[in-house]
């Protein structure tokens, strides 16, 4: 178990109790220093599960009233893309830290308004870009600085699941390229390129938001199984990015009709927590190229490393020999499910950042670059040509005209 040294127990709540809801319900109950004491959902079911999961934890329909009437320190914003910004500044204008899932918004100018906002509230605003913090992420960044395999030269990231690579975008690419920046740097520009059903991606096939949805299918148009994030287009897509370090990135995403997305999921508490996590992060992976080998770090939270070392390690098949990198093991967190345990240590930076002003990795500016590498992607898309970045341009490129 991990201790810090508190000042008192802030008070959290979380809005939004869908899967990663609870997930960060799981946090926020399970940690010394933090106490859940409500939630917020528009949906009578969630709230009806958060009663079962929590109980004692007020529940509110309307986030706006648990903000009036709760003092809180901390606030979990777990709702589709679509409503992060509003319900992050809500929450600041009434004195509370934000974590903010993943994409930070639907656009970029509205992750622009709230790291403004923000600063200016001189409240935190955290992404939960957790797996930057975990021990995949930190053992390849070491690896890096020992020169294990020599100056930094390309990179190629693979955000591949089942789901259309345009929407896949705000839910993987993110955590990818947040990786990516942690290791390589800010980017400098982009290149890219968007198909949908083999054919260039045009305007009139951007779509709003999508969500993989019981039957399998990804349904725009039904609301009762709309994930939004934001603007969409594209089932298939490739770009290049230079960063600041001189390294260069070829990202990819496609549809796989193989990627095991089905399966049984690890539920909170008790007997639902029984049973391995079954592993799906295959096609999710970033590889790294240098003059004197390679590393690649893959698996569910990035929780795999593995390296080849020398130049071209190829044998004679064209097979990599790759060897398993040891890891730190992450700390014992009993009550808490797998994905709850790699969100933990960002509200436990979160709690050090208040007390001692500790910058935090997954900060809103940081979630933002994620945000505008993606809008580079669509914008580069549709002018044709490579963009510079940072944007000039900070409006949605897919937004109707």
């Amino acid at each position: 178990m991990i201790h810090i040294n508190k000042k008192h127990t802030y008070r959290g709540a979380v809005v939004g109790y869908g899967n990663l809801g609870t997930r960060h319900a799981e946090v926020m109950s399970g940690l010394e220093t933090l106490r859940l004491v409500a939630v917020a959902d528009q949906l009578a079911e969630a709230r009806a599960r958060a009663a079962q999961d929590f109980p004692g934890v007020t529940l509110y329909e309307d986030p706006a009233e648990m903000f009036r009437t709760e003092d809180l320190d901390i606030v979990a914003i777990v709702t589709h893309a679509s409503g992060h910004a509003p319900l992050s500044l809500l929450a600041a204008d009434h004195g509370a830290h934000v974590v903010c899932e993943k994409p930070m918004a639907a656009s970029l100018a509205e992750a622009d308004t709230m790291v403004a906002h923000f600063e200016e509230a001189g409240r935190q605003l955290v992404i939960d870009h957790q797996f930057r913090l975990g021990p995949g992420a930190t053992t390849t960044a070491a690896l890096l600085d020992e020169g294990a395999i020599g100056r930094l030269q390309t990179i190629k990231a693979n955000f591949t699941k089942s789901r259309p690579a345009g929407w896949e975008l705000g839910v993987t690419g993110t955590h990818v390229f947040d990786m990516v920046c942690k290791i390589a740097g800010n980017p400098t520009d982009c290149i890219a390129h968007i198909l949908t059903d083999g054919n260039d991606a045009s305007r009139d096939d951007i779509k709003r938001g999508g969500y993989w949805t019981p039957s399998g299918m990804v349904d725009y148009g039904n609301p009762l199984h709309l994930g939004d994030n934001g603007w969409v287009v594209g089932d298939s897509l490739g770009a290049v990015f230079r960063f600041d370090s001189g390294a260069v990135m070829l990202a990819e995403g496609y549809v796989s009709d193989t990627y095991p997305y089905s399966g049984p999921r690890i539920e909170i508490a008790g007997e639902r927590r029984q049973g391995e996590r079954r592993k799906r992060g295959d096609r999710v992976l970033i590889e790294l190229r240098g003059p004197k080998g390679r590393l690649r770090v893959c698996g569910n939270a990035f929780d795999e490393v593995y390296v080849a070392r020398g130049a071209y390690p190829e044998d004679e098949k064209h097979n990599i020999p790759w060897q398993p990198v040891a890891l730190p093991a992450r700390p014992e967190r009993p009550t808490m499910s797998y994905m709850a345990a790699t969100i933990a240590p960002v509200y436990e930076q979160l709690i050090r950042t208040i007390e001692h002003g500790e910058p935090h990795p997954c900060s809103g500016v940081g979630g933002r670059r994620a945000m505008e590498m993606i809008s580079a992607i669509f914008a580069s898309h549709f002018a044709g040509a490579a963009v510079t970045l940072p944007l000039v341009d900070r409006s949605d490129p897919l937004a109707p005209r």
